[in-house]
């Protein structure tokens, strides 16, 4: 089985005030290049899953620049029919209950599984299944979570 793994992509991040031939700042530039190359070498691998534990998005109010080159590649992605776990991080985690968390915006795609609800969710295939933890706001609520993920990884053990 194999599996691409990435994380901390921080697409949006900026902080040079050095802007390319783009007029898009060249910090900036360089994590939506890096993702890219990640893209291309899914294409190649042909993994059987891709996972990306957190902070796809730099703030969790993203901008728009960086919400449309997510899409643009998670349309790629999407369709290579590769199963796709999207796991929250603290930078995509909005710090109220006010805001909707930005990782919403990929439920629609049919390969990619979203996990940003603040709570444990258990995402099953035919042969594997991936237990995601995605960033929690609350310590309380986090130590309750891992405890029903751990509890649901024992269940799964003495069922298989």
């Amino acid at each position: 089985m194999k599996i691409v793994h990435f994380s901390d992509t921080h697409l949006g991040f900026n902080d040079l005030d050095i802007l390319n031939d783009e007029n898009i700042n060249k910090r900036e530039a360089d994590f939506y290049d890096a993702f890219s190359q990640v893209v291309e070498q899914i294409k190649v691998i042909k993994p059987d899953y891709i996972i990306h534990t957190g902070d796809l998005f730099h703030r969790s109010s993203p901008s728009n620049r960086a919400i449309t080159f997510a899409l643009e590649q998670f349309k790629i992605i999407d369709y290579l029919n590769i199963p796709f776990i999207l796991i929250a991080g603290n930078h995509s985690t909005p710090r109220t209950n006010l805001s909707s968390p930005i990782l919403k915006i990929f439920e629609g795609f049919k390969n990619i599984h979203v996990s940003y609800n603040q709570e444990y969710k258990k995402v099953e295939f035919e042969r594997v299944i991936f237990h995601t933890l995605p960033h929690m706001n609350d310590e309380t609520k986090a130590l309750s979570q891992i405890e029903l993920c751990e509890a649901e990884i024992d269940k799964s053990k003495k069922t298989s």
